[in-house]
């Protein structure tokens, strides 16, 4: 053999000599894919047949001439190297004593092994020369091992394993990239990793923070609301509240209301001791309502928004200083209702707006409903009544009618 055999199984599966590259986006056949992945990850063993026998067919090989059959896949697994090289399939796929083997006195590299070696050699360094390793380890890893293949248990867990190594390598260039100050380091290296964990709550948030701290606000806002439709997209939900609150930061700068934007947002509140709903003021909550109005169009998903009301058993507007008490002590009882992801807000002196993303109709009503009695049950002498109105938000104007 000439030249060396590049093996890449970070992502897609593919091979390398010189220029000419095969790989699993070329598969016609599963089990010749999956035999020579085997192969080249059990590398170092000599492999009986009986155990590529179940690889390939599971408990059924028995039904059929699993002898015969291997020796077919095996040719065509040759066949696929021959491509990178005339008789490669032979040099590289041998015998020994009736068992499989990759040949590993040849010449190749695997990215697996190259990736999980700079990840020690990180780790067995100085904090101060880590960077460098972590950065060539986060390079190499181009997706999850073995992506395009269907999930079979010996894949998983090499798969958990290289996820992990990588998670932990992002988090540790991530922290030191902080320590340097290094925001446009760690903003390039949050939107990489983003590709491999795009829903990633941990990553969503520091790339907006690192936006923010460089003043590419706008930048900062349309990265929100791209999460917003990954979110959307794979969770039903909104991106974590720290994103929300950073999104309304940016909307601030970016509408030069540079005052807003330098005063700390409030945290979010909350049942104590419980992770609960967003409570935000109504600025925040508008920006949340169109993002989220943009997102539903056309998706056939829905959400529901509702409106409750607060006014005396007459209807008629209650004395400042009893509807602000009773507004706190409502707040407090709708919020017990609520999940993680809804966002509640007080959009005027006796009025709350909830957005509910991953609530169907008859559930959104039926939280109204239990607030509303569960505050007649805790308080029987308020004067406070509550009215509840829902709506859905189908990307149109139609929810707009509640304001």
């Amino acid at each position: 053999m000439s030249k060396q055999i590049r093996v890449q199984m970070l992502g897609r599966f593919s091979l390398q000599v010189g220029d000419i590259v095969v790989s699993d986006e070329d598969n016609r056949s599963h089990k010749v894919w999956l035999l020579l992945a085997y192969l080249i990850h059990n590398r170092k063993k000599n492999i009986r047949q009986e155990e590529l026998y179940e690889l390939l067919w599971g408990e059924d090989f028995q039904k059929e001439n699993p002898q015969n059959a291997l020796r077919a896949i095996l040719h065509r697994v040759r066949s696929i190297l021959d491509q990178l090289e005339n008789q490669l399939g032979h040099k590289m796929i041998i015998r020994r004593q009736g068992n499989y083997a990759w040949n590993t006195l040849a010449d190749f590299t695997v990215d697996t092994d190259a990736f999980q070696q700079l990840c020690e050699e990180a780790a067995a360094h100085p904090e101060q020369l880590r960077l460098p390793l972590l950065s060539k380890a986060i390079d190499l890893y181009r997706g999850n091992f073995l992506q395009n293949f269907p999930a079979e248990s010996w894949m998983a867990a090499a798969a958990d394993r290289y996820h992990t190594l990588y998670i932990s390598a992002v988090q540790e260039a991530l922290k030191l990239s902080a320590a340097e100050g290094n925001s446009e380091a760690g903003a390039a290296l949050c939107r990489k990793a983003l590709q491999i964990d795009p829903c990633s709550e941990e990553l969503c948030t520091r790339l907006l923070q690192d936006l923010l701290q460089l003043k590419r606000y706008r930048e900062a806002v349309s990265t929100y609301e791209e999460m917003s439709k990954r979110f959307f997209d794979a969770l039903g939900t909104l991106p974590p509240e720290a994103c929300q609150n950073l999104y309304h930061e940016a909307l601030c700068a970016v509408n030069g209301d540079s005052a807003a934007a330098e005063v700390p947002q409030e945290e979010p509140q909350g049942p104590p001791g419980e992770e609960g709903p967003m409570v935000c003021d109504f600025a925040v909550f508008q920006s949340l309502y169109r993002s989220t109005a943009c997102l539903t169009e056309g998706s056939g998903k829905k959400v529901h928004i509702a409106k409750i009301s607060i006014a005396d058993p007459k209807g008629e507007p209650m004395g400042k200083r009893k509807l602000a008490h009773a507004m706190d002590l409502i707040e407090a009882e709708i919020c017990r209702y609520l999940r993680d992801g809804d966002v509640l807000s007080r959009y005027d002196a006796s009025r709350f707006a909830i957005l509910l993303p991953m609530t169907g109709y008859e559930e959104s009503c039926l939280i109204c409903e239990q607030a509303k009695k569960s505050y007649a049950a805790k308080y029987p002498h308020s004067l406070a009544r509550l009215t509840c109105a829902v709506q859905s938000l189908d990307g149109g104007e139609a929810a707009l009618a509640l304001w």
